[in-house]
């Protein structure tokens, strides 16, 4: 559950049907664990470019166009948690939110000369909170809620008001909010004495939700979908990358 393993693996464990789902706050116990019961061909590490004990044969930093826009800096005082000059330290860069700019290529290579790739996240289909898909062109019109509880919301309020819902009103809560029956209650309290009649919010947050929702009120997910572009090319640099470290071994 959402409580047990946290908001993002539980997400993860719910929709990457087949594959095995690890926590572990040590990284290397946690991939000793994954060798010892699932013999995996590839361990994929979520958020560990700091994790300098758990030997990589890759390294893919995501950065988001809106943080290279301001001039960032180290925490406290901002949100990095290392300069921008540990960038060298990756095998390559994928820039969300921009397909190609010659901007960004500026701006980041005093700090990194390697290889550049770019995503963008897309709207996909919707989904009812028992899993089922749900047909968009029947309730596109609809006056809906929305509600999240993540590090980026706006990303997600465009993405509802592109499918074509009006947003009657939208609660965005901080980064990884463990909501309760209280939040729940005044949301659909709120949505009633509006007329509201669905709830739009994320896969993140449905983990943690869907044992709070109440019946009379509709949920929906939205499945937002990340595009890598040229993902060709992007799968066959990083094989590249660690066929050179298992040779180098």
């Amino acid at each position: 559950s959402s409580a047990e393993a946290g908001d993002e693996p539980a997400m993860m464990a719910e929709r990457l049907h087949g594959v095995a789902v690890i926590v572990a706050e040590k990284r290397n116990e946690g991939i000793r664990l994954a060798m010892e019961r699932f013999a995996p061909n590839l361990v994929l590490l979520d958020d560990a470019f700091q994790h300098r004990y758990a030997g990589r044969d890759a390294d893919v930093v995501l950065l988001d166009t809106r943080q290279l826009s301001r001039k960032e800096r180290v925490l406290p005082a901002g949100i990095l948690r290392e300069p921008l000059s540990g960038l060298n330290r990756a095998d390559c860069l994928v820039v969300i939110g921009a397909k190609h700019s010659t901007e960004i290529h500026q701006s980041l290579k005093k700090y990194y000369n390697g290889e550049f790739f770019f995503a963008e996240f897309f709207s996909g289909d919707l989904y009812g909170f028992d899993g089922k898909r749900i047909d968009l062109q029947k309730i596109r019109t609809e006056r809906v809620f929305t509600v999240c509880g993540i590090a980026r919301p706006h990303r997600f309020r465009n993405t509802v008001e592109e499918l074509g819902f009006e947003i009657i009103k939208s609660y965005e809560f901080k980064d990884h909010h463990v909501y309760t029956r209280k939040d729940v209650d005044t949301i659909c309290a709120e949505a009633e004495n509006a007329g509201v009649k669905t709830i739009v919010t994320t896969w993140k947050d449905k983990v943690k939700l869907k044992l709070l929702k109440r019946p009379e009120i509709d949920w929906v997910v939205i499945d937002q979908k990340p595009e890598l572009y040229n993902k060709e090319k992007f799968l066959k640099y990083i094989k590249l990358r660690i066929d050179k470290k298992e040779n180098s071994h």
